[in-house]
């Protein structure tokens, strides 16, 4: 028998817009899936230990939230980290509240669902942030399909104020997080590791994808992290097409040095120089020739 399902995925003033008929089983674990594009680590930590540990006394209380896949089984909407827990503790079925939702509302319903969660990690709140936002337009578009169903809900608003006022933040700080998808993976991990603050891996998210491959080399080389300051200046180097892992070398390396002067014979340096050349070619030479000779070209 179908009931109503009362999973409260609120969209700002939108009195239960998703608000959906389901139908409440037990099923095979096996069957289930993960979202696709699941954004929110499943991680193995000691809260997943504790969790394992209660379901293996009291099974799993709330049921999961799911919807079928066109492949066949089921689709996790909210419930990955009692999926995984329930594996782990052997069960071989699960509770379920199977529901029927259309992707952007499958989505936001999946994302609203771990916001709960005690710690939102960088690259979570940047991939969610974009996923949300999407299936915001998707449900204006539908809206549009519909004549215009939806209309009192969007009041003539962008899509990102609705979000803005759905998530309690300004329309500016919902950008930034959108931005942080411009990362490459490994830097945007960095975040998740505090080892690169908000401010800096905003600026280098600007970056070439090149220029930031080379500034993660540098950075695992020598174990340094660029300030705001500098991130920003390498941003405007990358934007400008100006910037090298040389110039990153330089300002995250040979600048932070030591104050300890090096004083070079003129005679021997002009030896491999001409005469025309700048005081700023000669320099800009030396510190690639010593860059490659320590990492390679």
């Amino acid at each position: 028998m179908a009931n109503k399902f009362d999973g409260k995925i609120e969209f700002n003033s939108m009195e239960q817009l998703l608000r959906k008929d389901y139908q409440e089983k037990d099923i095979l674990l096996e069957e289930t899936h993960a979202f696709k594009e699941h954004p929110f680590l499943v991680r193995d930590d000691e809260a997943m230990d504790q969790l394992v540990r209660s379901i293996e006394l009291q099974g799993v209380l709330d049921p999961i939230i799911v919807r079928e896949r066109k492949e066949g089984g089921y689709e996790i909407i909210s419930g990955h980290r009692r999926s995984h827990a329930a594996k782990r503790a052997g069960n071989k079925t699960i509770k379920a509240r199977i529901v029927k939702m259309t992707d952007a509302e499958a989505t936001l319903a999946m994302v609203d669902s771990n916001m709960q969660r005690d710690e939102i990690l960088p690259s979570e709140k940047a991939k969610s942030t974009k996923q949300r936002l999407d299936a915001i337009n998707a449900l204006r578009k539908e809206s549009r399909d519909k004549c215009g169903q939806l209309d009192h809900i969007f009041r003539g608003k962008r899509s990102i104020e609705v979000l803005a006022e759905e998530s309690n933040e300004s329309p500016k700080q919902i950008q930034r997080y959108i931005q942080l998808n411009k990362l490459i993976p490994e830097l945007l991990e960095l975040m998740d590791e505090k080892k690169i603050k908000m401010a800096p891996g905003l600026e280098i998210s600007y970056m070439q994808e090149e220029d930031q491959r080379a500034l993660l080399g540098i950075i695992q080389s020598e174990n340094l992290y660029p300030t705001a300051a500098e991130a920003k200046e390498l941003k405007e180097l990358s934007q400008s097409g100006e910037c090298s892992a040389s110039k990153i070398f330089s300002m995250l390396v040979i600048d932070n040095l030591p104050s300890t002067r090096i004083v070079l014979d003129q005679g021997m340096v002009m030896e491999y120089f001409r005469s025309d050349q700048s005081k700023e070619e000669i320099l800009e030479t030396i510190e690639r020739l010593l860059h490659e000779w320590k990492y390679g070209k």
